[in-house]
C-alpha cells in the first residue's frame, strides 16, 4: 500500500472523533484496525526481510508485557498502601492555572474540549499501522523489538519511581473506584495480582505513562520519515493531550514534562536490536525463534485470562461479616408498593448487561415494578425519546451511558417517564445507578406506617442521599411539576454534565421548598433496630469500624455484577425471636416452649452463636451448624444441671470471679453480726473475689448490706432489684488515712490519672510543698493507706478568717450548720477547711465517709466544705455532702443606683473604707453575680459519724414543673437519706438547657436558672429528654413516647396543665414527636407549650428565615395568655417584621368553660392597653373576638390558613353559590400559591355551626398560647389505668391518688372534696404555689420511705396493728373524710413573668387561694395603689400596682417596666400588711410616692426583701396563735364584727393596743435576733 493510506487513516479517524465531539469512537477504532489487517494481507508476500528480527520482538514483547503487569500490581498496592493519606493536599500547578485562565475565553475553551484528544487506544492502532505501512526491509520488526524495549524500561522506570515517592493525587474523586477498602492486606493482593488494570491509580503520578506512550508513537513517526505535516500533526495533538491530561487533574504537568524527557532519552539511547542469526547462530536459531514464541504465546494467554477476569474480586471478608448481619425485616407485606430504577452509568456494554442481568435475578424480584434505563437497549431509547419530547426545550441529541457525562439530563428523562407512567401504580420510588442493591423487604418495613400520598423525600443523614434517590408519591407528584415550572430545577443543556452527588442534590434542590425531608438514621433509626453509629447504607468499597443495622436499607458500590447474586445469599439472616416463635406450638411448630427454652440455652452456650437478646440476628443456616456441633459433641449435656464439666464454658474468666448470696436470715438480735458470716462464705470459694446480694429496690436496708457497696445500674436496665458487691479485701478492714509522707508520694501518681495534666500537677506541686513546710503550710495532705499501698488521697487547705462570712453571705449555709459551733477558741474559722482534691480507689468507696472523719480528727477541724466549679469536671465525693443552695440579693433592683453625690467642706478628709468594708463590698458583688457558677458542699464531723440510709425505690417524676422539681430538691435536701433512683421525665430538659435562647415564653419566676444549676440537680437526678404516653400498673412502669419501659416504685404525675388550643382540635404541637391516636400533625401549628418551639423557632433556623425573607409567610399568634404576648415579643427579638406578625386574642373564657383561663390581663387593664399600643405603633396587627375553630393545610400537609368564630357581633356574610362551589372545588384541588388570598387579611368565610360570622386568615405559621387543659397523653395515661380525674387528677391530703404508687401535685390535680366544707378551702392545686406544693409532697412520700422520720413500714418492720389500733384508725378515716384541716397549709405567693413587647418587663405576683368565694369578698373592699411614671418611647420608668385585701395586706403586685427587678423581693411584699411598707398607702394617697418601685428601692426597705423575712413573719405568727391570751384576745374582738364590713384599721389598733406586753417583748426579741 502507498503511503498516503497511512495519512488517510489518521485523517479518517481524527475526524470521527471530531464528529462526536470527544476522543476517536470505538467504532471508528475498529475500523482502522480492520483496515490494517487488510493492508497487511495484501502485503504478505514482501514481508519476508522483516522475520530476521523475529526472536527479537518476541523477546522484547514478552519482557514489555511483564513490565505492564508490574505495574499493575505496583499501581495497585502503592494505592492500598497509601491508605488515602494527604488525600485532599492540593499542590500548586502552574499549567493548570494558567490553562484555567485561559479557558476563560470561551474560543480556547472551545478548542480545547471539542478537538478530539489523542489516546493510548488511538496511539496503539497509529503505531501498528506505521510499522505495518513501512515494513518490507526489516525495519517495522526491528522497530517494534526496540519499541517493546524502550517501553519496557521505560514501564520499570515508572514502578521505581512512584514506589521510591508517593505524591498525593490532585483529583480527590480518584479513589471511589479504584481498590476495596474493606480488603485485609492478603485480600488487596490477592486482588492486584489476579487482576490487569488499564488507566493508572491515584498515586502513580511519577511520572505519566500515558505521555510516554504518546511520545513514542511520535518519534516512531519520526524514525520512520513520515511526511512532515504528519508529524506536525502529531506533535500538536501530542501537546493537546498533555494539556487535558493535566486539566483533568490526571496529572501534574511535572509528570508529563518529566515522561517527555524521559521518553527522548531512551528512546535515543536505547540501541536497535541485532539481528536474530548474529545473536543466536544459524545452529540455535530454530530453538530459540520456537522457545521465545512459546513464551509470547504464553504470556499473551496469561495477559488474556486476566483481561478475562471480572473487574472486581469476591465480596471480602469484612463484607462477609457485615452483611452478615443484616436481616430481612419480618412480617414485610406486599404493602406498601416499592417501584426500584436503575440508572446505568457503565460504558462498558458487558458491565450493563451484567448489571441487568443479575439485577433481574435479585433485588428486582422483590420490587414491586422495576426498570433499567440504559438508552443503548431499543425498548429503553424509544421510553427515552418519548420523554425527551416532554423536555421544555427538547435537545436535539440522545446521552448514551458514559460514565457521569449527561448526568442531570439522563436523570430529569428518568424520573418523567416514572411520573408519567408509573405514578399511580406505585407507592414508593427508588432509584440509584449500577452499582446500587436495595434491601426491598426493610425498605417496606421502613415506610410501612406512613402515608404515600404526603410529599416525603426519604435520606440517610444528609440533604440529598448518597445512594440515589427514594421519594413519596406525592413528592414524585411534585417532583414531576417542578421539572418544567421550578426556577430552582435547571433545564437541561449540553455542558451541564453534573456528577452523582450533584445529579441528587439538583433533585432535592427541585423539591426543597416542596417536600417534607425524613432522615431515617435521625426520626425512624428505632424501626431499623440500629445501635449508636450503626450504618443503614453499606457502602462495600469503604472501610469503617462502625457496626451495621439489623434492617439496613440499602448496599452500594458494588462494582462487579456478579456480586448482587453474593449479597441476595448473605443477607438471608433471620431474627432469633421469629426463628423460635416459628417452632411454637401455637405457630403450628412441633416444640413446647420449656422444650424450646432448653434448645435456647444449648444453642447459645454450646453453639458458638450469639443468641443473648430476642433481637439477636443469624444467617440462614447458623442455627443448622450450631444444632451440628451440638450433635457432634462428645460429652453429655444437661442444660438444668450445673455440675456439667461444659456449664458456662464460653464465660470469660473474670465474669466468673463472684458468688452470690441467695438467702440469708437472721434474728433480730443478732442482725449487728451479720458481717461476721462473710469471711466464712468467702473460705468456702477461695478462688472467688466478689459476693453480691440482691434485693427489691423497696426492701429495707439490712446492717449486712451496710458493708456492701451498692452497684449503679446501667441507664437501660430494667432488672427489678438492686445489685449489692463486696470485695474480699474489704473484709480485712477500714483503710487509714495518715499524713502523706516522702516515701508514699511516688505511689500518689497513679492514682492521679483520672485528673486533667493541669490538675495533676498542681496537686503534685502542693504535696511537695506540704512535706517541705509541714507546720507553717496552709495545706493538709492525707494519704488512705491500705496494706501499704496508697488507695487514695486528700488535700484540705486551711480557709482565710472572711472566707466562711462570704459563704453565708452567698449560700443559705445557716440551714445546714450551726457555724459560731465551729468557731471555737477565739481564732475564728478554726473549725472550718476546705477539700481542695480527693481521689479514692472505687474498692473502698464504702469508707468515704470514715475517710474523711478520720482527715478531721487529725487536722482538728470540725466542718468542711467543698466549693465546686460546675463547668469543670465534678468530684463523685459530693453525693457524701450536703449540697446548699444559693441566696439572693435583699434587693428588689438587680442593677443598685448609684448614691447620690455628697457635698462636704474641702477641709474635711474623705474617710477610707475600712478592710471589713472592702471585704462586705465583696461579699455583696459575688452574691449578686448572676452568672456565679459554683456550687457549696458542706458537712459536719459529728455528720460523717452517721452512715447515710440509702433510699433504692425507683422515684420517677413526671413532668418538669416548679412543683416536680421542688420535690426533688427536697428530697435532695435530707442530711441522712441518700437516694440512689431518682428519675425526671422533662421533654426538652431543664429551663437552664435553652439559656443561650433568645427569650421566648413566659416564666413562673420560680426558679431561676443559676439556682437550679448551683444546687446540682442534673448531678443527682437522672434526667431524661422524654415523653410518659402510658403507665402499665401492673409492671408498675411507664411507658415512653419511643415504646421504651421505665419501671418504678412510686409515680409523682406533677406534670401541669398544657396550651389547649391545638388538642381541642385534635392537632398535635409541629415538635412534639409522639402523636396521640386521633390526633395529627400540621407543619406550622406549634403551641407554646412545645418543649422544642424554642428550637424550632431558633434565631437564623428555617421558620423565622422564612417570616423574614419570604412575602407570602405570615405568623399567627393565638391566645390571650402571657405565653401570646411573650412569643411577640421573642419574634421580634429574632429580626421578624412586625407586619408578619398578627395576634388573634379569643373572647374570654367563662368559668363554665373547658380548660382553665390563663389571661394575662383582666378585661381593661392599663398593662394590656399600654402593651396594645405598643404593638399598634409597630405596626403589628390585632384581632380581637375572635375564636380558633379548625386549620388549612395544603396539599403538601403544610398549614394554610385559619378559621375563626367572630364574637364581636358582626353579622354573618353568606358566601355566594358558586363562591361556595369554589370553595369545595378549592379543598379538593387546591389553588397555586400566586392564586391565593392575601395574607394577613381576615375574609368571611360563611357562618360557624352556632350560626356565628367564620373568619378565614391565611397564614403559614400558627403559635397557640390560651387557656390550658391536660395534655392527652397524660389524660390517656391517667383516665385508662382507673385513677380518678373529674377536671383534674383527684388526690387525697397525702397527695396519694387511688393506685398507692402514684402520687400527684401540681396544676394537674385537685385535693378530693371530701375535705370541703361550704366552699371553706380552695382544692385545686392551680391556686398554689407550685414550689411549696412540692415541698409538701415531699414530706408526704417521706412518711413511707424515711426509715428514722417516717413510718414503721419504711423502717422495715411489721405492718401488723391490734384491734384497738384498728378501731382508732377507722375512726380517723371517718374523720379525715370530713375534716379539710387536715389538707396541708399554703401561704407562698404565685408569680409569673415575662419579657413583653417593647423590651419591658412584666411580673405579676398575687397571694395563693383560699376560697372559692375569697376573690369576690376581696373585691368589694379591695384598694388599689397605682403608679405610672412609664415612657413607653424609651422604655424608661416604671408602671407599677398594688392591691391590698380588706385586711391591709398586700394581695397582688404588677409590675411593668424597661427594667428588670428581682422577682423573688416581690414575693416577700405579698401579705405583708401595708404598715411594713412605711404606711404605703396613706402615703400615696397624699401624693407622697410618685413611683413605688424607686420608693421600695430606698435602704429602708432592704429588710423586706431579705430571703429569711417571710419565714420570720410566719414563725411569729405561729408562736402568737399559740398563746391562749392572744387567742382570747382576738376572739373577744371579733365578737361585735360585721363580717361583711370586715376589720377596721381603727379595730386593729385597739387590739394592737391591747395586745400583753410580755408577747410584745417577744416579737422584739425575734426581730432583734433575726437582725443580728
Amino acid at each position: 500500500m502507498a503511503p498516503s493510506a497511512l495519512e488517510c487513516l489518521h485523517l479518517a479517524v481524527f475526524t470521527a472523533g471530531l464528529i462526536s465531539g470527544k476522543s476517536a469512537p470505538e467504532w471508528s477504532i475498529y475500523v482502522g484496525w480492520v483496515f490494517l489487517v487488510v493492508g497487511l494481507l495484501w502485503r504478505l508476500r514482501g514481508l519476508g526481510k522483516e522475520l530476521d528480527y523475529w526472536i527479537a520482538a518476541c523477546r522484547e514483547a514478552t519482557f514489555c508485557i511483564v513490565a505492564y503487569y508490574i505495574d499493575s500490581v505496583g499501581v495497585y498496592m502503592v494505592a492500598v498502601m497509601h491508605e488515602r493519606r494527604f488525600e485532599h493536599i492540593s499542590l500548586q500547578d502552574n499549567v493548570l492555572l494558567l490553562l484555567e485562565y485561559l479557558c476563560r475565553s470561551e474560543i480556547f475553551d472551545g478548542l480545547l474540549r471539542r478537538l478530539p484528544e489523542l489516546n493510548a487506544d488511538e496511539a496503539a492502532l497509529y503505531l501498528t499501522a506505521c510499522c505495518a505501512f513501512y515494513a518490507s526491509d526489516g525495519r517495522a520488526v526491528q522497530a517494534i523489538a526496540k519499541l517493546a524495549r524502550v517501553m519496557r524500561y521505560c514501564r520499570l522506570l515508572r514502578v521505581l519511581c512512584y514506589c521510591s515517592t508517593v505524591i498525593p493525587s490532585q483529583n480527590q474523586a480518584c479513589f471511589v473506584n479504584r481498590y476495596d477498602e474493606t480488603y485485609s492486606l492478603t485480600e488487596h493482593w490477592r486482588e492486584a495480582v489476579t487482576h490487569m488494570r488499564a488507566g493508572g491509580g491515584c498515586n502513580d503520578l511519577i511520572f505519566s505513562g500515558h505521555a510516554s506512550v504518546l511520545t513514542f508513537c511520535v518519534l516512531l513517526y519520526q524514525d520512520f520519515g513520515a511526511p512532515r505535516w504528519l508529524q506536525g500533526f502529531l506533535w500538536c495533538r501530542l501537546a493537546h493531550a498533555s494539556m487535558r491530561i493535566v486539566q483533568s487533574r490526571s496529572h501534574l504537568s511535572v509528570d508529563i514534562v518529566v515522561a517527555f524527557l524521559l521518553a527522548l532519552l531512551l528512546y535515543h539511547v536505547i540501541p536497535k536490536p541485532r539481528k536474530d542469526l548474529e545473536v543466536f547462530g544459524a545452529s540455535s536459531l530454530r530453538s530459540s525463534a520456537l522457545a521465545w514464541s512459546s513464551a509470547l504465546v504464553a504470556v499473551l494467554a496469561f495477559l488474556a485470562a486476566l483481561l478475562a477476569q471480572p473487574d472486581a474480586g469476591p465480596l471480602s471478608t469484612a463484607n462477609q461479616a457485615r452483611l452478615a448481619q443484616v436481616s430481612v425485616a419480618p412480617n414485610a407485606t406486599a404493602s406498601p408498593r416499592i417501584f426500584c430504577a436503575m440508572l446505568h452509568i457503565e460504558t462498558s456494554r458487558q458491565a450493563r448487561s451484567g448489571y441487568l442481568k443479575h439485577g433481574l435475578s435479585t433485588w428486582a424480584r422483590h420490587c414491586d415494578g422495576a426498570i433499567f434505563w440504559d438508552e443503548n437497549r431499543e425498548e429503553i431509547a424509544a421510553l427515552d425519546a418519548q420523554s425527551a419530547l416532554g423536555e421544555p426545550e427538547p435537545l436535539d441529541f440522545r446521552p448514551r451511558p458514559s460514565g457521569l457525562s449527561h448526568r442531570w439530563i439522563r436523570t430529569r428523562r428518568l424520573w418523567r417517564h416514572i411520573f408519567r407512567n408509573e405514578v399511580e401504580h406505585y407507592d414508593w420510588f427508588v432509584s440509584f445507578d449500577d452499582g446500587g442493591f436495595p434491601i426491598v423487604e426493610n425498605i417496606r418495613h421502613l415506610v410501612r406506617d406512613m402515608n404515600p400520598q404526603n410529599a416525603v423525600m426519604m435520606s440517610d443523614r444528609d440533604r440529598s442521599a448518597g445512594f440515589g434517590s427514594f421519594m413519596s408519591r406525592g413528592a414524585l407528584k411534585l417532583l414531576g411539576e417542578a421539572l418544567d415550572k421550578n426556577r430552582q430545577c435547571p433545564q437541561p443543556t449540553r455542558s451541564q454534565p453534573l456528577s452523582s452527588l450533584q445529579a441528587y442534590g439538583t433533585l432535592w434542590q427541585c423539591l426543597h421548598d416542596a417536600t417534607r425531608r425524613v432522615a431515617w438514621d435521625v426520626e425512624l433509626r428505632h424501626l431499623l433496630r440500629c445501635k449508636e453509629d450503626d450504618h443503614s447504607i453499606l457502602n462495600l468499597k469503604a472501610s469503617t469500624a462502625r457496626g451495621v443495622c439489623p434492617y439496613a436499607l440499602f448496599a452500594f458500590m458494588v462494582p462487579e455484577p456478579t456480586w448482587l447474586a453474593g449479597l441476595e445469599a448473605e443477607s438471608l439472616t433471620v431474627d432469633t425471636v421469629v426463628f423460635f416463635k416459628a417452632l411454637t406450638q401455637e405457630e403450628q411448630g412441633p416444640f413446647t416452649q420449656e422444650f424450646l427454652a432448653k434448645l435456647l440455652i444449648t444453642l447459645h452456650w454450646w453453639g458458638d452463636v450469639d443468641i443473648s437478646s430476642p433481637l439477636a440476628i443469624l444467617p440462614e443456616d447458623g442455627y443448622r451448624e450450631a444444632l451440628e456441633k451440638v450433635m457432634q459433641s462428645e460429652e453429655g449435656l444437661f442444660v438444668s444441671h450445673p455440675n456439667s464439666p461444659s456449664w458456662l464454658a464460653n464465660m470469660p474468666p473474670h465474669s466468673k470471679d463472684v458468688f452470690c448470696v441467695n438467702m440469708f436470715c437472721l434474728d433480730q438480735a443478732f442482725q449487728t453480726q451479720a458481717l461476721d458470716f462473710l469471711l466464712p462464705a468467702f473460705s468456702l470459694f477461695p478462688e472467688k473475689d466478689y459476693c453480691i446480694v440482691t434485693q427489691p429496690h423497696t426492701a429495707p436496708n439490712t446492717p449486712l448490706l451496710n458493708a456492701f457497696t451498692i452497684v449503679p445500674p446501667q441507664p437501660q436496665n430494667t432488672f427489678g432489684h438492686v445489685l449489692y458487691l463486696i470485695h474480699r479485701a474489704s473484709l480485712l478492714g477500714p483503710p487509714k488515712v495518715v499524713y502523706l509522707k516522702p516515701h508514699l508520694l511516688e505511689h500518689v501518681h497513679p492514682l492521679l490519672d483520672v485528673f486533667e495534666e493541669e490538675t495533676r500537677q498542681d496537686i503534685i506541686s502542693n504535696s511537695k510543698l506540704f512535706l517541705q513546710e509541714r507546720k507553717g503550710s496552709e495545706l493538709e495532705v492525707f494519704v488512705v493507706e491500705f496494706d501499704s499501698q496508697a488507695v487514695g488521697l486528700i488535700m484540705l487547705q486551711m480557709p482565710s478568717s472572711d472566707v466562711v462570712d462570704r459563704l453565708r453571705c452567698c449560700y443559705h449555709l445557716d440551714d445546714y450548720l450551726l457555724v459560731e459551733h465551729h468557731e471555737t477558741g477565739g481564732f475564728g474559722n478554726k473549725g472550718h477547711v476546705r477539700l481542695l482534691h480527693w481521689v479514692l480507689n472505687p474498692l473502698f468507696q464504702k469508707y468515704t465517709r470514715r475517710l474523711l472523719q478520720g482527715a478531721l480528727r487529725i487536722s482538728g477541724k470540725t466542718a468542711l466544705f467543698l466549693e465546686t466549679e460546675l463547668k469543670q469536671s465534678v468530684s463523685s465525693i459530693y453525693r457524701e455532702l450536703l449540697q446548699v443552695a444559693p441566696r439572693r440579693p435583699p434587693q428588689l433592683k438587680k442593677i443598685l443606683r448609684e448614691p447620690p453625690t455628697v457635698a462636704s467642706f474641702c477641709n474635711i478628709e474623705e474617710e477610707l473604707p475600712t478592710e471589713e468594708d472592702i471585704r462586705e463590698t465583696e461579699r455583696q458583688q459575688l452574691l449578686r453575680d448572676s452568672e456565679q457558677t459554683k456550687a457549696l458542699s458542706i458537712v459536719a464531723k459529728k455528720l460523717l459519724s452517721e452512715t447515710k440510709i440509702p433510699v433504692n425505690a425507683r422515684i420517677v417524676v413526671v413532668g418538669a414543673s416548679d412543683c416536680g422539681l421542688s420535690f426533688l430538691e427536697s428530697l435532695l435536701s435530707i442530711p441522712h437519706l441518700l437516694f440512689n433512683s431518682l428519675t425526671l421525665l422533662a421533654p426538652g430538659g431543664l429551663e437552664y438547657h435553652h439559656a443561650h435562647h433568645l427569650p421566648l415564653v413566659a416564666g413562673t419566676a420560680a426558679y431561676s436558672h443559676q439556682e437550679l444549676r448551683r444546687i446540682m440537680l442534673e448531678l443527682r437526678v437522672r434526667i431524661l429528654d422524654s415523653r410518659m404516653v402510658h403507665i402499665d400498673r401492673q409492671q408498675k412502669c411507664c411507658i415512653l413516647h419511643d415504646g421504651s419501659m421505665l419501671p418504678y416504685d412510686y409515680l409523682v404525675v406533677a406534670t401541669g396543665l398544657q396550651d389547649d388550643a391545638l388538642h381541642a382540635l385534635k392537632i398535635q404541637s409541629m415538635g412534639v414527636e409522639h402523636v396521640t391516636d386521633g390526633y395529627r400533625r400540621v407543619n406550622g401549628a406549634m403551641s407554646a407549650a412545645d418543649p422544642s418551639i424554642r428550637d424550632l423557632l431558633v434565631e437564623g433556623g428555617t421558620l423565622v428565615k422564612s417570616l423574614i425573607w419570604n412575602p407570602l409567610s405570615y405568623a399567627v399568634v393565638y391566645g390571650r395568655s402571657l405565653n401570646a404576648y411573650c412569643v411577640v415579643q421573642g419574634l421580634l427579638l429574632r429580626k421578624v417584621p412586625a407586619k408578619k406578625i398578627i395576634l388573634v386574642l379569643p373572647p374570654r373564657l367563662q368559668e363554665s368553660q373547658q380548660g382553665l383561663s390563663v389571661d394575662a390581663f383582666f378585661e381593661g387593664d392599663e398593662v394590656e392597653k399600654k402593651i396594645h399600643h405598643i404593638l399598634e405603633t409597630m405596626g403589628l396587627k390585632v384581632y380581637e373576638g375572635y375564636r380558633l375553630l379548625g386549620i388549612q393545610q395544603c396539599t403538601r400537609g403544610r398549614l394554610k390558613g385559619l378559621v375563626f368564630e367572630d364574637h364581636n357581633g358582626g353579622a354573618v356574610v353568606p358566601l355566594p353559590p358558586e363562591d361556595t362551589a369554589e370553595r369545595e372545588q378549592e379543598k379538593r384541588f387546591p389553588a397555586p400559591e400566586a392564586a391565593r388570598a392575601p395574607m394577613g387579611i381576615l375574609e368571611d368565610f360563611g357562618a360557624s355551626p352556632s350560626n356565628l360570622p367564620q373568619k378565614l386568615l391565611a397564614c403559614r405559621i400558627c403559635i397557640t398560647a390560651d387557656a390550658v387543659n391536660v395534655d392527652p397523653d397524660i389524660f390517656n395515661s391517667v383516665h385508662g389505668n382507673g385513677l380518678v380525674y373529674d377536671g383534674r387528677l383527684i388526690v387525697d391530703h397525702h397527695f396519694g391518688t387511688t393506685d398507692p404508687g402514684i402520687y400527684g401535685a401540681g396544676s394537674l390535680c385537685e385535693f378530693s372534696r371530701r375535705f370541703q366544707r361550704q366552699n371553706s378551702r380552695y382544692l385545686r392545686h392551680d391556686g398554689f404555689n407550685g414550689r411549696e406544693v412540692g415541698a409538701k409532697l415531699a414530706g408526704a412520700l417521706l412518711k413511707r420511705l424515711d426509715p428514722v422520720n417516717g413510718d414503721s413500714v419504711a423502717a422495715g418492720g411489721p405492718a401488723m396493728a391490734t384491734q384497738e389500733q384498728l378501731s382508732a384508725s377507722m375512726l380517723t378515716a371517718t374523720e379525715e373524710e370530713s375534716s379539710p384541716d387536715l389538707l396541708p397549709e399554703f401561704y407562698m405567693p404565685i408569680a409569673k413573668g415575662g419579657l413583653l413587647p417593647g423590651s419591658l418587663h412584666y411580673y405579676r405576683i398575687h397571694a395563693c387561694r383560699r376560697g372559692d368565694v375569697q376573690e369576690e369578698q376581696s373585691d368589694k373592699d379591695e384598694q388599689v395603689i397605682v403608679t405610672d411614671t412609664l415612657d413607653l418611647t424609651n422604655g424608661t420608668g416604671h408602671f407599677c400596682r398594688l392591691t391590698l385585701d380588706r385586711f391591709g395586706k398586700v394581695d397582688s403586685i404588677t409590675y411593668l417596666g424597661g427594667e428588670a427587678l428581682q422577682v423573688e423581693s416581690l414575693w416577700s411584699l405579698v401579705g405583708l400588711s401595708e404598715t411594713f411598707l412605711n404606711y404605703l398607702y396613706q402615703r400615696w394617697r397624699d401624693d407622697d410616692i410618685p413611683d413605688i418601685v424607686e420608693f421600695l428601692a430606698d435602704e429602708w426597705a432592704t429588710a423586706l426583701f431579705h430571703d429569711r423575712f417571710m419565714d420570720f413573719c410566719h414563725q411569729i405568727k405561729l408562736e402568737m396563735l399559740a398563746s391562749e391570751e392572744v387567742k382570747q384576745l382576738i376572739n373577744k374582738a371579733l365578737e361585735g364584727v360585721d363580717v361583711k364590713e370586715g376589720l377596721s384599721r381603727k379595730l386593729l389598733s385597739e387590739i394592737r393596743s391591747e395586745l400583753p406586753s410580755e408577747s410584745v417583748k417577744q416579737i422584739q426579741d425575734h426581730g432583734v435576733l433575726w437582725k443580728q
